[in-house]
């Protein structure tokens, strides 16, 4: 078998389900091992899916979408239904690219402490789990005209495309063997998805011909001894009792071919499906930090400025959801990168955080709340100096985090994230100035 599904549990929505089973198939026949790990827990985040094979590992966020889909790394996505009607994904909660970012540090954190029981000694100093790669997955498809502007960090797939994406990308700096593959696994506690594996027919079937649920397992009864019938001449068998009488793997291997006729079919009648990225203006990014902003300061410094990002809590399900960047009536924070000072030796990050809540909001300037990388994949650590800004209501107040050292010279952008404090994961780029 070239798939092995595996779940921390079961994944509670058909369409989940449905999604796991057909990718599944997609992979089945596809050379070399593919191990999928569904709906499981790792470092606080339930993850939909990460799919390792011997050259990569995919972090997975699924969603599935009856529509066209508007979004951008900032700001709530939407999906527009063929009738007009417009829902919110994620209401009140992480857009889709910034919880596929969280879920990539939870799953990459969890594989660099446990490489060593992994891998080799030898064989985890050469490897390098940052380059995992991070993908939002539309499911049944992601239709044509549908708007998504995110960075390099994160890439957007329909679930048709998608085994082909995972055949084609791989890294140089993951290596895998199968043996490796499946400690993974078993030390993130999953259990081996029986069912699924099973139902496994080897070929990618139809959205519509894809059952949501497994079928359950085949109980063969004890057999029953009985007198010798007396045999009378067999009559011929109805198409019906045929097709009853037929091994599951027959039917799935029928059902396959005739999908790939139609989908020839439709080839040949219609054409390829070709995407079309619309020209229409990209919508305006909270968070991103243009180089136009750049000023040298007399310390030779150069500094960029920085944007707000104001959220409010839902009074109901009590998360954070992003508001406009204009004053508003609602009690909110708003959370300012003022600006960042890129030095010789030193870069500096200045913040300002401004609470209309009732109570207290503080906003830790260490590296448990403050991520910083850039894109050439280093990472960027704060000095320790255990800083926190405490904000009362209707109060203001400011705050620096220093990084002892330059910026690369080879980066172009870099991403500054809060994990938690104030309002949990939220991003910020920084265009780096050339000099």
């Amino acid at each position: 078998m070239a798939v092995q599904v595996w779940i921390g549990e079961k994944p509670e929505h058909p369409n989940e389900r449905k999604a796991i089973i057909a990718l599944a198939n997609g992979l089945d026949r596809l050379e070399g091992l593919y191990v999928m790990l569904a709906n499981f827990s790792v470092g606080g985040h339930t993850i939909d899916l990460v799919v390792l094979k011997n050259d990569a590992v995919f972090i997975v966020e699924m969603k599935h979408c009856d529509g066209k889909v508007y979004g951008s790394v900032n700001g709530r996505w939407k999906v527009v239904s063929s009738s007009g009607s417009v829902k919110w994904l994620n209401q009140g909660r992480k857009n889709p690219y910034n919880q596929v970012i969280a879920y990539y540090y939870a799953v990459r954190n969890f594989l660099h402490d446990h490489q060593h029981e992994i891998m080799s000694e030898q064989k985890a100093s050469q490897t390098d789990f940052r380059a995992c790669k991070r993908l939002i997955v539309i499911s049944p498809i992601l239709e044509r005209g549908s708007e998504i502007n995110l960075d390099w960090r994160v890439n957007v797939k329909g679930l048709d495309e998608l085994p082909t994406h995972l055949v084609t990308e791989r890294t140089d700096e993951i290596s895998f063997t199968d043996e490796e593959m499946l400690k993974i696994p078993r030390l993130l506690n999953c259990s081996i998805w029986e069912e699924v594996n099973q139902l496994v027919a080897g070929v990618m079937p139809a959205w519509d011909d894809t059952p949501s649920d497994p079928p359950p397992p085949v109980i063969v009864p004890e057999p029953i001894v009985v007198p010798e019938p007396v045999i009378e001449p067999a009559l011929p068998k109805t198409w019906q009792q045929r097709v009853r009488d037929s091994s599951l793997r027959t039917r799935f291997n029928v059902l396959g071919w005739a999908v790939i006729s139609l989908l020839l079919i439709l080839v040949l009648v219609q054409g390829r499906n070709i995407t079309i990225i619309s020209n229409a203006p990209t919508p305006e990014i909270y968070g991103t930090i243009p180089v136009p902003a750049a000023s040298p300061t007399p310390s030779g410094c150069i500094t960029t400025f920085g944007q707000t990002i104001r959220k409010a809590r839902d009074p109901v399900s009590y998360q954070w959801y992003t508001i406009d960047s204009r004053a508003s009536e609602e009690a909110y924070v708003a959370v300012t990168l003022d600006r960042v000072q890129f030095c010789a030796d030193q870069i500096v990050l200045h913040w300002s955080v401004q609470n209309t809540t009732p109570g207290i909001v503080q906003l830790g300037l260490t590296n448990n709340n403050i991520a910083v990388s850039d894109t050439s994949g280093i990472v960027y650590r704060l000095r320790e100096e255990r800083q926190t800004i405490r904000v009362r209501n209707g109060k203001m107040s400011t705050g620096t985090a220093t990084i002892p050292r330059s910026v690369n010279s080879n980066a172009n952008t870099l991403t500054i994230e809060l994990l938690n404090e104030p309002f949990g994961g939220q991003l910020w780029t920084v265009q780096v100035p050339k000099k």
